[in-house]
Parts: C-alpha cells; structure tokens; sequence
C-alpha cells in the first residue's frame, strides 16, 4: 500500500485488535516519490522577521522528501543553512531579477529538484508579480501587525497578474493572542489558510509540519467520533501522536467528538482539554446525588443555554477560518434526513448543533434545516475528513463497544429497575450508532477503539482515566500506524 494512494475509500481498513496478513513492505531507495500534484517552484512572500524566518524551516522539512534548490533576495536568513543557494542581483535594469530567477528555476527543473523562492514584500507589485509567475504555489505570508500593508501589495500584485490569485494561499503568522484581521481583496485567493502561531519567539514545529504536509501533498485526518464523556479518550489518542510527531492535519468530530476536535483546532493543549472537560461538564455534587442526575444536569443545560455560555466563555466567537487546524463538525439535518458537515462560519453555533442531543433539547431551526446531534446518522465522520481533504484517515471509535448493563437496569440483576425514558433513549442511539458505524461504506484506513465500557455516557469526572484509555489504544496502534505510513512515505516531521 502506498501513502499516496490512500484517498481510496474501498482499500482495507486496519482495525486494532485483529490480524492483519503480513504483506512484504516492497523496496525504496532514496527519497519518496511526490505525487504529481505536489508543487515543484513554492513561492514564500514575506514581511516582517518571523515571516521570513519560516521559509528555511519549511525547506528543512520538503529536503526530507526531494532535493530543495533556494532563490532568495535574502541571503543573511539562510547562513545556517546548507541549501544549494541563488541570491538575486540587487535592483538595476527593469527585469533583470526576473530574468535571473526564471534562468534559475529553468536550470533547477533539469535536474528534477524543488525549487523555493523566498522573496520579501518590500518589491513593487508590478516587479514581484513577473517575479511570481514561474511559481505553481504561493505562501504569502502575513503578520496582523502588519496585515495592511501586505494586503495593499497582495490587491496591488493581484492587478498586475490576476492569474495569480488561484495560486495564493495566505499563512498568518501570530501570537496566540492575536486575531487575524482580514481585510478586502478584489481576487479570491486560494484555500486553506495556514495559521502559524507563535510560542514566545519562535514558530511552533507541528504547524510548519502541516504546512510541508501540504506542500508535499500529505495529509494525515481524524475522525472522532462521539459518546458522551467517553470522548476524552480522544485527548489520550492525540497525546500519543504529539508525542511520536505524528501531527494531524485535519479533523471531523461528531458530537463530543466535535468538542474535542474544535478545542484542539482551537489551539487548547490536551492537558487544558481535560481540565476543560471536567471542570465544565461534570455535574455538580447536589445533581449527582438524584437518580439520573448526570443525564438532568445535561438536560438543564440544554434547555438554559449553558453550554452555550460555558463555550463562549473558553472559546470566544471563533470562526472555521480561524482555527490553528482545519476542522469539521457533523450534525444531523432531520428535515432532510441527511448528516451535515459544517466547514465555514461560526465554529461555536455548528458545535452546538452537533452535541444538541435528541431527548435532552429541542432541535436548533437554522437555513430550513431541523439540526440534532450528528450521532444519529454519522458518528464516526472518516467520510467527512476525507472528503476534506485528508489522504490517510484514522478514526476514533469510543462507542463501539458497550456492556448489557445501561442506566439504572442491570442485565446479571432480573429485578433491578426499568430504565427511564431518557436512559432508554440513550441506549437506542448507542445501538443505532453501533450498527451503522459497522455499516459504514466509508471506511477509513486505521481504526483506534479504546475499551471505554466500564465507563457512562454523563462520567465527565473520571475524564482522565478515560485518556488513558485512549493512549493505550493508540500505543497499540502506533507500530502499525507507522507501518501504513512508511509504506507510502512518512509526512515529514
């Protein structure tokens, strides 16, 4: 199996826990191969320090996969750097930089290396745009600080060579902080946008990952699925990953699965996750000591608008746009009978609509359309993630398993309690979940289910004995998640 070929929806999926037949890993030499999609000249236009300063970090990152030629009017940001280096000539005779550089990128395509231009947003807009023409891809970088004054050069480029537009992505480069300030352009550029924040003085790595992943044509997703508190076995599952450099790309979450998908979009640690989590989800001591408690608190919440002001509270007024990692929710439309994907907007509103559980709230009315918890149709999204753009896609099932015993009915006691209506009406969606995930036509290429069955849909306070569970499912997996990945090219990091 070949990383490149994994957008294949029918290939086999890799569950944890059963055999898998060995299959003999088939020779490489050198380099992997890129996809032919993969862009040879990537363009980098900068201001300010920290914009320039990525470019030879993402270089660093592409050189692990081909050979990376460097065409810079910035020579003293490469001086630590081993890179077959161009400079271009200082200003002269209109044109003669862009003659040398399409000479350069010329030379560097017979010999079937990468080329990376690095150039600065201090060049007219009529010079930068001839400059630019020769690049398949372009990465203009922007600081808020300074995001005026480079979208004035970005409109006024755009004029001199509108074809560019299609080949224009924007990378923010910012402080946690900061909020990125989109300002009007003539020209619709390219999607996505990268957001690269800062960590004091320096880039964090697992972005400028996630930028080569692009530039090289990989991307690694994640599908969490929902299940009530059992979700924060999805916090053990990323933690696992961080710590092997396996730095997802893309996320879908159903449900609780959105929750943890958007925080962690968002830019929220796993440990402020679960602390998160707990603090906010768990029902307080006076409901847990009523019969159903755990399942009232929620119903109370709903019905109150409280998750809505717990969400704002940590999270603001995000949109998708904003968020560190492209994410989706899922949610489910029951005008139409259909799941919904929500990529664009209000990144607060689709969670809602996602974890708007049927019994405990009343449907959300919005653009025609009747939304309750996507777990009804979807809640395993691998189909979602990878209609998105992911190539390789692992799902997170925390629900797929679960004991004879459920709310206040024990099946080994034959006198215990009928349920109530609402313990019933979880335990329906639990089965109904099961059986169309087993059901599922879009099959994702490995499946992680931590064994949450000891575990009830309201335990929000047992949270991270749950991630442990997850980071011993994903411990289990991660030979073999390394495995699929070896085979068709490791993303780098």
């Amino acid at each position: 199996m070949n990383f490149l070929d994994l957008a294949n929806p029918h290939q086999e999926t890799l569950i944890i826990g059963k055999p898998r037949k060995k299959e003999t890993p088939a020779p490489t030499h050198g380099r992997t191969r890129l996809p032919s999609s993969a862009p040879r000249v990537i363009g980098f236009v900068g201001l300010g320090a920290h914009a320039r300063g990525l470019v030879p970090r993402v270089a660093g990152l592409l050189a692990k996969r081909s050979p990376v030629d460097v065409i810079t009017d910035a020579p003293a940001a490469w001086q630590a750097s081993s890179f077959p280096l161009q400079v271009l000539p200082a200003r002269g005779r209109p044109g003669n930089r862009e003659k040398a550089l399409r000479y350069w990128t010329i030379q560097a395509h017979k010999t079937g290396r990468r080329i990376v231009v690095d150039l600065g947003q201090d060049i007219g807009a009529e010079e930068l745009s001839g400059m630019l023409l020769g690049c398949e891809e372009i990465l203009w970088t922007v600081e808020p600080a300074q995001s005026e004054q480079s979208f004035s050069l970005l409109q006024a480029t755009l004029q001199a060579a509108p074809g560019l537009a299609r080949r224009v992505r924007l990378a923010w480069v910012r402080q946690p902080s900061e909020r990125v300030v989109r300002r009007p352009l003539s020209y619709q550029v390219a999607k996505p946008e990268f957001q690269l924040r800062l960590e004091g003085d320096q880039l964090r790595h697992h972005d400028l990952v996630r930028l080569a992943h692009h530039l090289n044509r990989l991307s690694l997703g994640l599908a969490l699925g929902g299940g009530g508190a059992r979700g924060a076995a999805h916090v053990g599952v990323l933690r696992v990953l961080e710590k092997a450099g396996l730095f997802v790309d893309r996320l879908a979450g159903t449900s609780m699965g959105a929750y943890i998908a958007l925080a962690y979009a968002f830019g929220f640690s796993c440990d402020r996750i679960l602390e998160l989590t707990v603090q906010e989800f768990s029902a307080p001591k006076k409901w847990r000591l009523l019969p159903g408690g755990g399942l009232a608190h929620m119903a109370y919440l709903y019905r109150h608008g409280g998750w809505r002001q717990k969400c704002r509270r940590y999270f603001g007024q995000p949109t998708f746009e904003d968020l560190n990692i492209p994410a989706c929710t899922v949610t489910a439309d029951l005008a139409s009978g259909r799941s919904v994907a929500c990529h664009q907007g209000d990144a607060i509103d689709a969670l809602l609509e996602s974890v708007n559980f049927p019994g405990l709230s009343r449907p959300i009315i919005r653009d025609g359309m009747v939304l309750v918890d996507g777990g009804i149709l979807n809640n395993v999204p691998s189909d979602v993630v990878r209609d998105h753009g992911a190539n390789f896609v692992v799902a997170i099932d925390v629900s797929g398993q679960f004991k004879p015993s459920f709310g206040s009915y024990d099946a080994a006691t034959p006198e215990s309690q009928c349920p109530t209506a609402l313990e019933t009406l979880l335990r329906v969606m639990e089965v109904q979940t099961r059986a169309l995930h087993t059901t599922d036509s879009h099959k994702p290429d490995l499946v992680i289910a931590p064994d949450t069955t000891e575990f009830g849909f309201t335990d929000y306070r047992r949270s991270h004995e749950i991630a442990e569970r997850g980071e011993a499912a994903a411990e289990q997996a991660l030979p073999a998640l390394k495995t699929l990945l070896a085979e068709g090219g490791r993303p780098a990091g």
